[in-house]
């Protein structure tokens, strides 16, 4: 289905359209199976997720994220939930948590990814995922719908690491290509995040560095280039061998 057709659906499910578009687009859905399904995965998806973006979004410091964003950081784009046929994302004021997908274009030389990523790291602080606490299902939808916006397999099973907490997952762009973030915090509460850039990159050895406050470790394969970012060295190095087999 295209970007189009999602966007549609997406609004009818929100009751946004119009009375002749919902009418037209109740005609076609009886007349196309293919997009009668689209459109009940859309809904599938959807109904346990609203509910814990919601509460985030009541509680979100959009005004304080808002004014520490860099000057001349692009604006973000706002599309579909249905984009990542997950119905949710977090805005570029990275705590605004959003009923919407969000596309956000962070420009920079796509060899250097990693560098926007500790950029925007630095706009987290303890309190940005604090109200988040998804359970095992939530968490594995969540997951799901994300990589597989990425075209990656990830399970929740294999990105946790003790010590860490899953809160949340979303889709940011870089250069054009997808860039996946999945949102973890330590006991007390500080963020860790796990990166997917979906730009079909040579494969890379694994490779660990600092950076400021940052400590990260970066690989590819299959395509894709990871980054994992934190504040700890040790927790990184844990990170990084445990999601790459130990290489």
């Amino acid at each position: 289905m295209s970007d189009a057709v999602d966007t549609e659906l997406t609004a009818l499910l929100d009751g946004r359209l119009a009375a002749p578009e919902r009418a037209e687009l109740f005609r076609r859905l009886a007349a196309d199976p293919s997009l009668q399904e689209r459109f009940d995965a859309l809904a599938a998806v959807r109904g346990p997720l609203d509910d814990i973006f919601a509460g985030m979004l009541a509680g979100a410091p959009v005004a304080r994220m808002r004014a520490a964003l860099p000057k001349r950081a692009p604006a973000p784009r706002r599309f579909a939930r249905a984009r990542l046929a997950a119905g949710f994302v977090i805005a570029a004021l990275v705590g605004a948590a959003l009923a919407a997908l969000v596309t956000l274009n962070i420009g920079g030389e796509k060899d250097d990814w990693s560098q926007a990523v500790v950029e925007y790291m630095r706009l987290y602080t303890p309190e940005t995922f604090a109200g988040l606490k998804p359970d095992a299902a939530t968490e594995a939808a969540i997951v799901g719908a994300v990589t597989a916006r990425l075209g990656v397999h990830v399970t929740p099973e294999k990105l946790n690491l003790p010590g860490l907490a899953f809160k949340t997952a979303f889709v940011l762009t870089y250069d054009g290509s997808p860039l996946g973030e999945f949102a973890f915090a330590d006991a007390a509460g500080t963020p860790y995040l796990f990166c997917v850039l979906a730009d079909s990159s040579a494969p890379q050895p694994l490779h660990q560095e600092k950076r400021g406050d940052y400590a990260l470790a970066t690989w590819g394969r299959d395509g894709k280039q990871f980054l994992v970012i934190g504040p700890s060295p040790k927790v990184i190095d844990d990170w990084a061998h445990t999601l790459t087999g130990g290489a």
